[in-house]
């Protein structure tokens, strides 16, 4: 799905939330939310999201839009939960409101999606992306420049004792290889120097 398919699911949601007279928070995340949020990735497989608020009224909309829009059943599912933190850090993306109902989209900060990929730090992901891709536009989207303070915003979010050692090895291998490629621009951009 894109952001204009992503989008148009969620204005069908809140209208029929408009409808039955409900009001339903999702917290967005992953592909999804990067698709909404920044331009590095352009669509995701699923939206992965996090329900506040009616959960059978959203089984059945989820439902509803699969079927209008020809997605599959499981277009929205809420997997994520096992990789959120109890220090989540969102901020509205947008309002979908009607006169009796309606929706409000948030998404996680960049610190925090950086972090939440992280700790899934797949390489392979069923859309074809993998995380480390993602984690390395979060890093530049974030300004992070060392290992160190991409450790710390992790566990920031995290408890140190339920960090992987994988997370640890991960973020060294990744930020090796976003300085080497920062490196490697820099050289690019920098005009020859002649010499006598």
């Amino acid at each position: 799905m894109n952001r204009e398919e992503i989008e148009r699911a969620f204005v069908l949601i809140a209208e029929l939330a408009d409808r039955r007279g409900v009001f339903v928070d999702l917290a967005v995340y992953g592909g999804s939310a990067i698709a909404l949020r920044w331009e590095f990735r352009r669509s995701t497989r699923d939206v992965d999201v996090i329900i506040s608020g009616d959960k059978s009224f959203m089984q059945s909309a989820v439902d509803v839009v699969a079927e209008e829009m020809g997605l599959p059943k499981d277009w929205m599912n809420d997997a994520v939960k096992g990789f959120s933190s109890s220090q989540a850090n969102h901020e509205l993306y947008k309002e979908y409101l009607g006169e009796h109902g309606g929706l409000r989209v948030f998404v996680p900060t960049a610190e925090y999606l950086l972090a939440m990929k992280c700790m899934a730090m797949r390489v392979d992901a069923p859309d074809g992306h993998g995380d480390v891709d993602d984690i390395k536009a979060l890093v530049s989207a974030t300004g992070l420049k060392s290992k160190k303070e991409v450790c710390d915003i992790v566990e920031k979010y995290y408890p140190r004792d339920k960090i992987p050692p994988k997370v640890y090895f991960g973020i060294e291998q990744i930020m090796t290889e976003v300085t080497l490629e920062n490196r490697r621009k820099r050289i690019r951009k920098s005009p020859p120097q002649i010499t006598r």
